[in-house]
């Protein structure tokens, strides 16, 4: 699927269509440029139904713009000055683009730390990955990032044990399909994708700062929806990619922020459909079939993402960016977030206000 999206054009356009016929159930999704009947039968699918809206919220999340400001690239001398001393800290690293990008930074030479919610499949993945890559420069840090105390906990031991951080990766992330408080009490999807990762940056800044060129990079999809800032448990309205697409536009607000007022430079990914296991809870029957039939003509590997990710951190490097967004592996222009004035600040001081309790020495 070649998606003519622009960078906030909505996935239904012209060239990517759902027709509606009262008559018909069926959902049949039209190719741009394809005129093989073999591709649009690949995503003709008879329970799909052309009135379910999460098809097209999920399709808007799974989507990204291929086009761009540029592309990212390195030289060979620099590639090499990458892999020299250098460490990472990835989350989310058991699984998908995490696990892949440990992988290929392993690969290079780098020290590489993941962080993940299940002792044994950390154990697992550290032992996996030094038997594929032959560096045993890679270890593990149980926690659950939904938690903020063990968001805390796990920056407190990697500080402890590290005198630099070159790479944060910024990229746990799991659907809550229902509603769920933490026991901290925060709405979970908020919690893991835009709390936690305010509370890490936060917590290893200092280490960033004393690291000559170092990074953060966060990982976002395309849904965003501005915060309800006088409903952040979504008592009143909630849906799983509601939920998601609030905390992807705060982690968003709140790195433009953070630019503004840190040294460190903190850039935003986006990596396009990838093979992932993302959206396995899905609890629509219709819109999970939708997706296997998109994942099956369009989305890439884990370890093809994980190439985008180095070279998107190596155009980092090179060009000393900062606040900026890449699409796969493409710089695009800013984003629109269809913010209000004083969101950004507002966001700043939000995430302040809930995070003062771990943010402290």
């Amino acid at each position: 699927v070649e998606s003519p999206l622009e960078e906030e054009a909505v996935v239904l356009t012209p060239d990517l269509k759902w027709p509606v016929n009262p008559t018909c159930p069926a959902v049949e999704i039209e190719l741009r440029g394809m005129q093989a009947s073999g591709h649009a039968a690949a995503l003709h699918h008879p329970d799909i139904c052309a009135s379910e809206p999460r098809v097209v919220d999920s399709l808007r999340y799974l989507e990204s713009g291929e086009g761009g400001a540029g592309t990212a690239g390195v030289t060979e001398q620099q590639e090499d000055s990458m892999a020299k001393n250098k460490v990472a800290l990835v989350t989310g690293g058991t699984d998908g683009i995490g696990k892949a990008t440990a992988k290929r930074l392993l690969t290079d030479l780098w020290e590489v730390v993941i962080v993940g919610r299940d002792p044994s499949r950390c154990e697992g993945t550290v032992a996996e990955l030094k038997a594929a890559t032959g560096n045993s420069t890679v270890s593990a840090l149980t926690a659950d990032l939904s938690l903020l105390g063990e968001t805390r906990r796990v920056c407190d031991e990697f500080v402890a044990g590290h005198d630099s951080l070159d790479f944060l990766f910024l990229n746990a992330n799991a659907i809550s399909q229902r509603r769920t408080l933490t026991n901290e009490g925060f709405e979970a999807n908020l919690a893991l994708g835009f709390l936690s990762r305010a509370l890490m940056a936060q917590r290893m800044e200092a280490l960033l700062s004393a690291t000559p060129g170092s990074q953060i990079l966060s990982v976002v999809g395309l849904n965003k929806a501005r915060l309800d800032f006088d409903d952040l448990p979504m008592e009143h309205k909630f849906s799983g990619m509601e939920a998601l697409g609030r905390w992807q536009w705060a982690v968003q607000m709140y790195s433009r922020e953070f630019n503004r007022r840190s040294s460190v430079p903190m850039n935003i990914y986006m990596p396009g459909i990838v093979k992932t296991k993302i959206l396995d809870s899905e609890p629509s029957l219709l819109l999970r079939a939708a997706i296997k039939a998109i994942y099956a003509l369009r989305a890439v590997s884990v370890e093809q993402s994980a190439g985008h990710v180095y070279s998107v951190m190596r155009d980092v490097q090179e060009n000393q960016r900062r606040d900026a967004y890449y699409s796969v592996k493409k710089l695009k222009g800013p984003r629109k977030l269809g913010d209000h004035p004083g969101d950004q600040q507002a966001v700043w001081e939000l995430a302040r206000e809930l995070l003062e309790p771990y943010v402290g020495s």
